[in-house]
Parts: C-alpha cells; sequence; structure tokens
C-alpha cells in the first residue's frame, strides 16, 4: 500500500484544540501548531527550491528511502496469511534533475537494513549509476536514526569530499517529521499498485514487476544487489573521527548539515535558514586518497527457523516446481525452534521517522 502516515504531531495538536477548555488553554496549543506548520512550509519550500536547482545543473539532488517490504512468496493463498514470509527490500534513490529513480532489490539473507548498507548503496550510486552531472550534492531523506541520521552517514559524507573528492560540496536535509512526503513515496506507490494485482514467487518476479511498472519519466533502474556491495562503512571510516564531534552535536534536532572541500570543519543548522554552526568531525589521522572497505557479509544471512519451516509449506502451493528451489536453499539459525517467538520480528515499515 502506498503511504497513508499522517502527522502524529499535527493529529496529537488537532485532538488537544479540540478538547481545550477555553481560549487560554487552546492559544500555546494554536501557536504551537502554527510554529510546526511554518516549519514543515518551508522544507517544502527548500525542497523546491533546490528542485529547480537540479533542472538548471546547479546541483545534483537526490532523494532516497526504503519501500516498505516485499512479501515472498506474494501469493493469492490463505496459507499465505497465516504463515511468515521472507522480506524483500526495495531502496530507492530518486534523482530531482530529471526523476529518474534506480532501486536496488535484494532479500533478508542478503543484507540488513541498517546505516551500513545504505551507505554501501549510496557509495555504488555516486560512483556506478549516474553521471556526476554536478560537484555540489543535495540529499534529502527522512531522519531515521538507525539507517541516515548518525554518523556513520556524517563521516562518509566527509570522506567523499574530503577523500575521494567525488564532490566539491554535500549539502544533507532532513524534512519535518511527518511532513516528508518525498519523490521516493511516489515512486513506491506505482510498485504498490501492481503489488495489489500480480503475484510474486520468487525475487526475480519482483524484480520483473518494479521494471515494468512505470514508463514515464522512464522506467526504473532495477540494481539486484549481492553481498559484494555491502561494507562495514563504520569500521571502514571511524579510524579518521574524534569519538565525539567538539562541539557536541544534537543529531536529533538537526535539520540540516554541510560539508565543504574548502572547509574542514562540518556546518550544522537546526532550521532551514539562519547562521551555519561548526564542529570539529575529524582526528588527527591523516587522510588518504582512497578509501579502504571492508566487506560486511561472509556468507548469506540465515533466517528464523520459524520462518523457513512457514516458507517451506508456502512453496508446496506454488505454480511452479522449480520456483521451491529458491526456498529450500535458505538457510535457518541455530537457535532453538521451542524458544523463538511466534511473532516474526522483522521490521515491515519503509524505514523510519525521527
Amino acid at each position: 500500500m502506498p503511504r497513508t502516515d499522517t502527522c502524529s504531531t499535527c493529529d496529537s495538536l488537532i485532538q488537544k484544540i479540540a478538547a481545550a477548555e477555553n481560549d487560554e488553554s487552546r492559544a500555546p496549543l494554536l501557536a504551537e501548531k502554527e510554529l510546526h506548520l511554518r516549519k514543515a512550509k518551508a522544507f517544502y519550500d527548500l525542497k523546491k527550491k533546490w528542485q529547480e536547482k537540479a533542472r538548471n545543473g546547479e546541483a545534483m539532488v537526490v532523494c532516497f528511502d526504503f519501500m516498505q517490504n516485499l512479501p515472498l512468496p506474494h501469493i493469492r493463498d490463505n496459507l499465505a496469511f497465516r504463515c511468515r514470509q521472507l522480506w524483500y527490500y526495495v531502496f530507492g534513490v530518486h534523482n530531482l534533475k530529471d526523476d529518474s529513480a534506480t532501486m536496488y532489490t535484494y532479500d533478508e539473507t542478503i543484507a540488513k537494513k541498517g546505516q551500513n548498507e545504505v551507505t554501501s548503496l549510496l557509495f555504488h550510486y555516486f560512483t556506478q549509476v549516474p553521471d556526476i552531472t554536478s560537484r555540489n550534492l543535495v540529499l534529502i531523506s527522512d531522519g531515521c536514526p538507525g539507517q541516515n541520521k548518525n554518523y556513520v552517514m556524517m563521516h562518509f559524507m566527509y570522506l567523499l569530499v574530503h577523500c575521494l573528492k567525488l564532490f566539491d560540496n554535500i549539502t544533507y536535509i532532513f524534512p519535518i517529521r511527518g511532513h516528508s512526503f518525498l519523490p521516493n513515496d511516489q515512486d513506491f506507490s506505482i510498485i504498490s499498485k501492481r503489488k495489489a494485482v500480480e503475484v510474486a514467487e520468487i525475487p526475480e518476479h519482483w524484480d520483473t514487476i518494479i521494471q515494468t511498472c512505470r514508463s514515464n519519466p522512464s522506467p526504473f533502474n532495477l540494481i539486484k544487489v549481492q553481498q559484494k556491495h555491502f561494507f562495514n562503512v563504520k569500521l571502514s571510516t571511524d579510524k579518521y573521527f574524534l569519538k565525539n564531534p567538539r562541539p557536541p552535536i544534537k543529531l536529533k534536532s538537526l535539520r540540516m548539515y554541510r560539508i565543504q572541500a574548502k572547509n574542514k570543519f562540518l556546518e550544522i543548522r537546526d532550521s532551514y535558514s539562519g547562521p551555519w554552526r561548526q564542529s570539529i568531525l575529524r582526528n588527527k589521522i591523516p587522510l588518504s586518497n582512497e578509501l579502504q572497505l571492508v566487506p560486511l557479509y561472509r556468507e548469506p544471512l540465515a533466517i528464523n527457523p520459524l520462518k523457513q519451516k512457514d516458507l517451506q509449506t508456502l512453496s508446496k502451493v506454488l505454480s511452479k516446481r522449480e520456483h521451491t528451489g529458491f526456498y529450500n536453499a535458505l538457510r535457518p539459525t541455530e537457535s532453538n525452534i521451542a524458544e523463538l517467538s511466534d511473532i516474526d520480528p522483522e521490521d515491515n515499515s519503509s524505514g523510519c521517522d525521527e
């Protein structure tokens, strides 16, 4: 399903305003709601400004996010409602210059969805997928701390400028919670519409659906990810940076940060306008001209034995016998089945907000 999330802050304030007993108690709530909406509008205006710059070639502007996990197998059988399914991940990168979109796909035995995975996929995108149309890069994503709004991402962006020298400037913008509505959401909604009418018994079926579901302005560029694409970016970059920036940075309140080749400091903002503050990220270890990235995975990831058992059951109702081979090859963890919860612990959100 496409995202239908509403802003929890707006919803809460609307309820409090409706329940207020008098104008005196209602006034501060109305002021808080107005300020919140002004911040959201400031983000929309900023995004529009950068989109125009992207169209004019003044900047390379990309938005990225994970789609809601897709199930495997995705079939019209009552068993699918009672059995655990394998998650298929879709990481989308949308270029605002021409609205082209690249979809990275992989299942949960290949990799997870954390900070190392996100930075690894962005590294592939910037070095393999598009032509670098500008030395000025702007990133827009939600503020999920486990994926985007963290020091691993910050250090990685710093090294793109000061080590690999792919860009002269990188600006990272985080929207107001509940008011992101990025182009990725529109991309994912196209896939979701096809999901409602299609069947996908194996990963290749989802890939075909994704590749064929959009034609305008261009089909989605699909990249099937392998474990060789993922690196332990945290381990590979930590040695160049202070354990704690000076002065300290409050990531939760951060709205923007900027890294420039001409400035060795990180520049930060807690709003979408006004002066930048500076913080020291780097320690005294010299940077090299290349980044030695350590592989993140050495072998396929094992799955919950209860999930494997359910997948074996589901594979028996697939339309073609050869499709069962994919599920038969899945490796379970060594945990005792009786000790595991009946509830699948895997998250099925499209990512997370801050």
